[in-house]
C-alpha cells in the first residue's frame, strides 16, 4: 500500500508517494509530462525489499507549479532537497527527464547515492539542439494538451495521431502505431495535470542551461545501469549517444534494447523488472562498491 504526502522541495511543495519501509530507499523520478504513477508496473514488486518512493516533479501531478523555473537544474535542486530529508544512502531510478536529474543528483551527492538507473537519458539530444529535431512538433503538441480541461479521450486521440521521428521515414512513425491505446490514454490523463510552462525551456532549446552533462557524468561514483531504447522506434538516445554515456560514466552497465522505444519500463515491464532486480541485488551484495572520484 502506497500513501501520498507533501514534502518540501527547493521552491515549493512536492507530492511524494511512499511504500512500506521494506529496506533502503529507492527513489523513482518520472519523465516530463508524466507523474509518479508512471512507475506502477514496477513499484509493488520492488517494494518487498526496498523502501520505494516516487515523486511528482515540480509542475507535474499534485506538486506545486513554479513558472519560469523548469530547467533541468531546477528539478535537480528539488531532488537534492528531498535526498537530504531522507538522510540515508539511496538508489535513484529516473526515466527521461528523471534520468537526467538522477545522473546529476548522483554526481552531486557522491557516496550518498548507492546506485543509479538511467532509463533512456536524453542528455545529448537536449544539449545538441532538440528544438531543431522532429521531436519539437510532439513537444509543441504536448504543451497545447497540458493543463487542458478537454476530455481525456479527446486528448488521447490527438496524441495517437502525433508523429515521432524515424530514421527510415521522412514522415516519421505515428505514436498510436508504436504505443498501445491505454499507454496513450495514461499520457493524456497525466498531461491534464501538467503546467504548460514546463515545456517552455524545452521548446526554446534551453532545458540543460547551466548543466555540463558530460562533466557531471564523469563524477558519478556509484554503479550505473543505463537502459537504452531504439531511436528508430521513438527512443531519445542514439547509438552514438549511448556509447558516449558508457565511456563517460566510470562504472556503467548499458543495455541496448532494439525492440522498444522511449517508454522502456512501460512497454517491457517484465524484462525491465528482471534486470533492475539483478542490478539492485548486486548493490545489496556489494554495499561498499563505490569508486573514488
Amino acid at each position: 500500500m502506497f500513501h501520498e504526502r507533501q514534502v518540501v522541495g527547493a521552491d515549493g511543495a512536492l507530492r511524494l508517494a511512499e511504500g512500506p519501509a521494506g529496506g533502503a530507499p529507492l527513489l523513482f523520478l518520472h519523465g516530463v509530462g508524466r507523474c509518479w504513477q508512471d512507475f506502477t508496473s514496477l513499484l509493488a514488486d520492488l517494494s518487498s525489499r526496498w523502501h520505494v518512493l516516487a515523486v511528482d516533479m515540480r509542475g507535474h501531478g499534485r506538486s506545486d507549479r513554479t513558472p519560469g523555473m523548469y530547467l533541468v537544474r531546477d528539478y535537480v535542486r528539488d531532488v537534492l532537497e528531498l535526498c537530504r530529508q531522507l538522510d540515508e544512502p539511496l538508489v535513484i531510478y529516473g526515466h527521461s527527464l528523471g534520468a537526467m536529474v538522477a545522473g546529476a543528483t548522483a554526481a552531486e551527492l557522491g557516496s550518498r547515492v548507492r546506485g543509479v538507473i538511467l532509463e533512456d537519458p536524453p542528455y545529448a539530444l537536449f544539449a545538441g539542439g532538440a528544438e531543431e529535431s522532429p521531436f519539437q512538433a510532439l513537444f509543441t503538441l504536448m504543451r497545447t494538451v497540458s493543463g487542458s480541461h478537454l476530455p481525456v479521450s479527446e486528448l488521447a486521440g490527438r496524441l495517437a495521431d502525433a508523429r515521432l521521428p524515424a530514421a527510415n521515414s521522412l514522415e516519421g512513425v505515428r505514436l498510436g502505431d508504436i504505443r498501445d491505446a491505454t499507454s496513450i490514454r495514461f499520457s493524456a490523463a497525466s498531461l491534464k495535470r501538467v503546467d504548460p510552462a514546463v515545456w517552455d525551456p524545452i521548446l526554446a532549446g534551453a532545458w540543460l542551461e547551466g548543466l555540463d552533462y558530460q562533466k557531471l557524468l564523469t563524477q558519478i561514483a556509484c554503479p550505473t545501469l543505463v537502459l537504452q531504447g531504439n531511436d528508430e522506434l521513438g527512443g531519445m538516445v542514439s547509438l552514438e549517444a549511448g556509447r558516449e554515456l558508457e565511456q563517460l560514466i566510470p562504472d556503467c552497465y548499458r543495455l541496448y534494447w532494439p525492440d522498444t522505444g522511449h517508454l522502456i519500463h512501460n512497454l517491457l515491464p517484465e524484462r525491465t523488472l528482471r534486470v533492475v532486480r539483478e542490478f539492485l541485488d548486486s548493490i545489496l551484495l556489494d554495499p561498499d562498491g563505490l569508486i573514488e572520484t
